[in-house]
């Protein structure tokens, strides 16, 4: 049987770690002075979702924007080792691949440096070519995954397309705050934080109401299944009319950059394989503390994880609750 194929668009970015010692300031300012010894570059944003699915031997199609520059290549490079396509990544010059780098001294993050695409005017033709290798591949699509911090250019011409083919096929989006407001009145399947839920119903208040505040996003967008994760407490779903909680595995113990991006892999994998979107976030929420769980005994701050671990996660998750 042909192997399904996922549509992967959005944001693909870097996180770059910087480890280094210091035993002195500097003379200018009162900031140490770093020896660094180690420096280590990781995916991040729609990239580690791509590793993450070839890592959950998934068949994924990225579509996105790269900079040709440092970070980008890097991208590439890494994609072109884990045999995952770079003919639809758009690489421009007018672009700037997205980068977020931090420094560890003696072990302690002293400093974060963000690099990312200020300006929000993309060359037409860029967004033009975009749309279009969206429009070819998601013909070819079992599912599309979006994953956009608000750099990549998805014009309403693109957000459009999409909606018209949640109609057909699952259309998973985690984007940023009121960039939700693209995707009411559509079957698209939405996961957010508690953050850009609180942004998109206003409500900033000290006492957070999963409950309410999933009603609500409902009602805002007119979408019927969201998946809103609320850290150490699980996560909340609105599928259909029924509102669900699941509780946090137990292997969560930190909180490592890259596990909404985990979860969103492992949640397409369900949905391919059951179309349950109830279920797709069980998995992706036993996914999350699997690569957390990871991360923490390994030391490393990004951990994708193999179908096999998840499939021993899942049956320890259910055996777990029975003890519960």
């Amino acid at each position: 049987a042909k192997s399904k194929s996922i549509l992967l668009l959005g944001d693909f970015i870097t996180n770059e770690y910087f480890l280094g010692n210091s035993s002195k300031l500097d003379v200018d300012a009162p900031i140490p002075i770093v020896d660094v010894y180690e420096e280590k570059t990781f995916s991040m944003g729609a990239a580690l979702i791509a590793e993450s699915m070839k890592n959950l031997d998934l068949t994924v199609m990225p579509i996105g924007l790269l900079g040709d520059d440092r970070n980008g290549k890097w991208i590439k490079k890494k994609f072109n080792n884990l045999k995952i396509p770079t003919t639809s990544l758009i690489t421009s010059s007018d672009f700037l691949t997205g980068t977020e780098t931090r420094i560890f001294v003696n072990s302690f993050l002293v400093s974060r440096h963000d690099k990312f695409q200020r300006s929000k005017k993309i060359n037409k033709n860029i967004s033009t070519k975009l749309y279009n290798l969206i429009k070819k591949e998601i013909k070819n699509s079992d599912a599309v995954v979006v994953f956009d911090y608000g750099y990549t250019p998805l014009t309403d011409e693109i957000n459009e397309l999409l909606k018209n083919y949640s109609e057909k096929i699952p259309i998973l989006i985690s984007t940023t705050g009121k960039n939700y407001l693209n995707f009411k009145n559509s079957n698209v399947l939405i996961k957010m934080n508690r953050n850009n839920a609180q942004i998109l119903v206003n409500d900033f208040s000290n006492t957070f109401k999963p409950k309410k505040i999933i009603n609500e996003i409902s009602k805002i967008l007119n979408l019927k299944e969201i998946l809103l994760t609320i850290a150490d407490d699980g996560v909340i779903i609105l599928n259909k009319n029924e509102i669900l909680e699941i509780p946090a595995t137990k292997h969560v113990r930190i909180d490592p950059k890259g596990i909404g991006e985990i979860m969103l892999s492992a949640m397409c994998m369900s949905l391919l394989e059951s179309s349950d979107f109830a279920e797709s976030c069980k998995i992706g929420n036993i996914a999350a503390g699997l690569a957390i769980s990871k991360g923490f005994s390994s030391g490393e701050q990004t951990y994708t994880i193999k179908k096999k671990e998840l499939e021993i996660a899942i049956n320890e998750y259910e055996n777990w609750l029975l003890e519960k």
